[in-house]
């Protein structure tokens, strides 16, 4: 009897799971979406400085078989009395399926050459080149907005407690939300409690106190600052310092 009310009732259990699933997926690409509009939408303001350029092409793996590449520009500009490196093109940077697409899109931004770079005073490795992301923005949303509709409706038509379901999606959202503000936050503090340096006057050494300190994030972000690098090599980089070894391309 138990095992065919299990089996009965498997396909509805499955369901339920994948539709969950789907719907998360669906809040993480929307956040992702509002975040980038909301950077776009407050670049409006930012600061423009000029920044001498160096570009490079890098390969970006999106899937376990598959990898795409992506020009990277990195830049070098004034801000705060010191020098930051930045390395995004715009908010939402395009992947090219060859190495020469990439290459040929990059080659807009050639070594030496200057351009005007806008910067969030406040966490100046926002930095970009391009002010672009509003499209890519809205794409993310509204498909993830889709695939929290399309799980909930179904639970609906299917007599399913659908609000539950909405509830904790909600939840999880504003959990998101809330670590993203808190993020930025817990910046200005640092930065008000003498913890993390002014913008353009860090160095590695500061970085190494960071995570000495237990402040990983912090010496992530501020490698990143400067150096210009993703944040996985900004977190290799972090974690061979915490373990006393030198950081390649430190300065």
């Amino acid at each position: 009897m138990i095992y065919d009310n299990f089996l009965h009732n498997l396909p509805l259990s499955f369901g339920i799971v994948m539709g969950t699933l789907f719907a998360l997926v669906g809040v993480v690409l929307a956040a992702v979406g509002v975040a980038t509009l909301r950077k776009w939408f407050a670049s409006r303001h930012w600061p423009q400085v000029p920044a001498r350029i160096a570009c490079e092409v890098k390969s970006v793996h999106c899937f376990e078989d598959q990898v795409m590449f992506q020009p990277e520009v990195k830049f070098t500009f004034a801000a705060g009395g010191g020098e930051i490196t930045g390395s995004n093109l715009g908010f939402a940077d395009k992947l090219y399926p060859t190495r020469e697409q990439a290459a040929k899109a990059g080659s807009r931004y050639p070594v030496g050459m200057v351009a005007m770079v806008r910067y969030d005073p406040e966490d100046p490795v926002q930095a970009v080149l391009v002010r672009r992301g509003a499209v890519a923005g809205l794409f993310l949303t509204g498909v993830g907005f889709a695939m929290v509709i399309g799980p909930l409706w179904g639970a609906r038509l299917a007599g399913l407690p659908a609000g539950w379901l909405a509830a904790v999606l909600a939840g999880v959202a504003g959990a998101g939300y809330v670590a993203a503000c808190s993020a930025g936050h817990s910046l200005s503090r640092a930065r008000r409690a003498g913890i993390y340096p002014p913008p353009g006057k860090g160095s590695d050494e500061d970085v190494q106190r960071l995570a000495r300190q237990g402040e990983k994030m912090l010496a992530i972000r501020l490698y990143r600052e400067l150096h210009g690098t993703d944040l996985k090599t900004s977190r290799l980089q972090v974690e061979k310092m915490r373990s006393g070894k030198t950081p390649g391309g430190g300065r």
